[in-house]
């Protein structure tokens, strides 16, 4: 019954176009001259849309209506041959506080503007023209723009969401948030679990906990937008407060407050603390240079940073000089605020004087002995190489035996990097044979599809009486059986 109700609607619209199916059908397998109704993503006729949206008198075709709007979930219960143009109108149907006047009169005064003047309203109203097509980002029709701006003001009376929502725009990385972001990380709360950011094990690789969607990560963003609960170690206002004082940062040209915020999410967070890290990495590279690091201001965090560097050989007490200790501010020559004019980065290095432990966090970079360069040799034979060479004019001179040690390390350390390659190697070849594993697990299953398909669609044809539908599962069998066959064959 359904099927006849189709059937006649459409032949009824092509009757009331002055074309019968034959002359539709004929006239749109040319591709000349084709005419567009109003619903969305129309391919096209070529004949007049026969029909009329019953609530905003837009054009429809009844093919467009009958194959897209008429199978819509949101489409009226209670109609049955009422034409509507899109599953906009089919919501606004009905609902008393749409009234459909305002909406005939809205949608002819959009009509009557160039498709360039609906672009820039839709702009100021924040309203998407646009849509994803086979990966391409393509501007909407202009009937669809004009059914977008309507629903942006008529959705809002019916009590409905906007059916095209709007892209959250990204909060701004202003030097308040920045600020906000500093106090989290080194809240008593968030230190604590520092060590945690970045360790992974199996179940939060399964349950995708890992970078910014990280337990440490989704807390930070909880207290960055929310605050501190107010029976937390750190309190409700840790976050809004200014920890620190500096001339550097009174004098900046802009008042700090750590309270100025948008809502951030923790991929916006990890960004901006990715920025931070960077810029800072940048001036502690410069700083840490020897003869530099002469003031008071940063003897904690230099202090902890050469404790993880070579706690024997270095003491940063014989880098201070005694007349430098007065320089609490870091602002005298040599001290940390000549290398930068940041307020953010000042400030940080503020927060690491307080709490040396979380050097670590904030500057990642590897130590030497697990540098490798890539582009040369391996770590541990140019470890020997170089303590072959620096040795080779006083040494080797003194005692042969010494030259004969030096060859044996680097043996050594030859068979060492021979074993690291066969390692590799191994588990290349496990890899291998995981890949063509998975690749023949693969083929089995889609063979298997094939089959049922085949299954399927013989019973379909059997049972069929239709010789057009047993013409086309035919058809369908025959596809199926050549990609069967080079499925089997390949």
């Amino acid at each position: 019954m359904e099927e006849d109700e189709e059937v006649s609607l459409l032949t009824s619209g092509l009757r009331a176009s002055g074309s019968t199916p034959a002359q539709g059908l004929e006239e749109a397998g040319t591709g000349a001259g084709k005419i567009f109704c109003d619903t969305d993503n129309c391919p096209g006729r070529g004949f007049n849309a026969a029909a009329i949206c019953c609530f905003c008198e837009a054009s429809v075709h009844m093919e467009c209506f009958m194959l897209t709007v008429r199978k819509a979930a949101e489409y009226p219960e209670g109609c049955h041959s009422e034409v509507f143009c899109s599953s906009v109108c089919c919501i606004w149907h009905g609902n008393s506080n749409v009234d459909r006047e305002a909406v005939r009169k809205e949608r002819s005064e959009l009509q009557s503007l160039l498709k360039k003047q609906l672009v820039e309203k839709a702009r100021a109203s924040q309203v998407r023209v646009t849509q994803r097509v086979n990966k391409k980002s393509l501007q909407v029709s202009k009937a669809m723009m004009i059914r977008r701006l309507m629903a942006k003001r008529f959705n809002e009376l019916a009590g409905v969401a906007d059916s095209v929502p709007v892209e959250r725009a990204k909060p701004q990385k202003t030097v308040h948030a920045r600020f906000r972001l500093i106090n989290c990380i080194f809240s008593d709360e968030l230190s604590a679990q520092s060590t945690m950011a970045d360790n992974v094990d199996r179940s939060a690789l399964d349950a995708g906990a890992v970078g910014d969607n990280s337990p440490f990560w989704k807390l930070c963003e909880d207290r960055f937008n929310n605050g501190f609960p107010v029976n937390s170690l750190d309190g409700p206002f840790f976050a809004d407060t200014m920890h620190f004082n500096h001339p550097t940062i009174d004098s900046h040209h802009e008042s700090v407050n750590p309270r100025i915020r948008a809502v951030f999410s923790s991929t916006d967070l990890v960004a901006m603390w990715k920025e931070i890290q960077k810029e800072y990495e940048r001036v502690f590279t410069n700083f840490k240079k020897s003869g530099n690091h002469n003031s008071s201001f940063t003897r904690e965090a230099m202090k902890a940073w050469f404790c993880a560097d070579d706690a024997e050989e270095k003491s940063v007490d014989s880098s201070i000089k005694s007349a430098d200790l007065d320089d609490v501010f870091g602002v005298e020559e040599g001290g940390f605020c000549n290398f930068t004019n940041s307020v953010v980065i000042i400030y940080l290095r503020l927060w690491l004087n307080e709490k040396p432990g979380l050097t670590n966090f904030v500057s990642r970079q590897l130590p030497e002995e697990i540098q490798i360069d890539s582009m040369g040799a391996p770590a541990s034979t140019m470890a020997a190489k170089r303590q072959l060479s620096s040795n080779s004019e006083s040494k080797l001179r003194k005692s042969p035996d010494m030259l004969a040690e030096s060859i044996n390390n680097l043996a050594k350390a030859r068979k060492i990097d021979d074993g690291r390659k066969e390692m590799h190697s191994s588990i290349t070849r496990f890899h291998d044979t995981e890949t063509k594993k998975s690749v023949i697990a693969a083929k089995r299953e889609e063979i298997q599809l094939l089959q049922t398909q085949i299954e399927t669609l013989t019973r379909r044809y059997e049972q069929c009486t239709d010789p057009e539908k047993r013409n086309r599962y035919k058809q369908g069998l025959s596809e199926l059986d050549d990609k069967l066959d080079a499925l089997l064959m390949s």
